[in-house]
């Protein structure tokens, strides 16, 4: 059995990023069935990637965690959502997107004077959450101008479709 080389803080802190890291997956699963039902097939495609790329985050701290001798306690909490616009689908992951980026940013608060190790990787998670808030920032300024115009909906939905 390898030496646990965290503190049971930042056990406990790491294991809800990964539950928050698994949510987001789910969400983006459910988001990209909901587009794909609305029709919106660019926003499907984009948020099926974007479910992947949970899963990729999900594992960076698993794996950071078994290098430092802990196995993690994953709890998988289920939600559901409902959105009937492309809009309701961009605001809930950009507001998905604002939460995590809150998480990272206390993570990395708390890991600066206790332990660089979670410090560096919680920075790293907050570069990803800065880019993810400012993509999606982007996507409802662009569908702000669009002016709840079907066409120009669909030629965004459509970009999605070719990113």
């Amino acid at each position: 059995m390898k030496e646990q080389l965290l503190s049971n803080q930042q056990i406990f802190e790491l294991q809800l990023r990964i539950t928050g890291e698994l949510q987001a997956e789910n969400m983006y699963r459910q988001l990209s069935a909901i587009s794909q039902n609305l029709g919106y097939f660019g926003a499907s495609k984009f948020f099926k990637n974007e479910a992947e790329q949970e899963v990729k985050h999900y594992q960076k701290i698993v794996d950071f965690c078994n290098d430092l001798g802990v196995l993690p306690s994953i709890q998988l909490m289920s939600q559901s959502y409902e959105c009937s616009t492309f809009l309701d689908l961009l605001k809930t992951a950009y507001d998905a997107e604002k939460e995590l980026l809150i998480k990272y940013k206390e993570l990395s608060d708390m890991s600066l004077k206790s332990d660089l190790a979670v410090f560096e990787l919680s920075q790293w998670f907050v570069k990803e959450q800065v880019k993810s808030v400012g993509e999606y920032g982007d996507l409802l300024a662009r569908l702000n101008l669009a002016d709840n115009n079907s066409s120009s909906i669909l030629l965004i939905d459509q970009e999605l479709l070719n990113s």
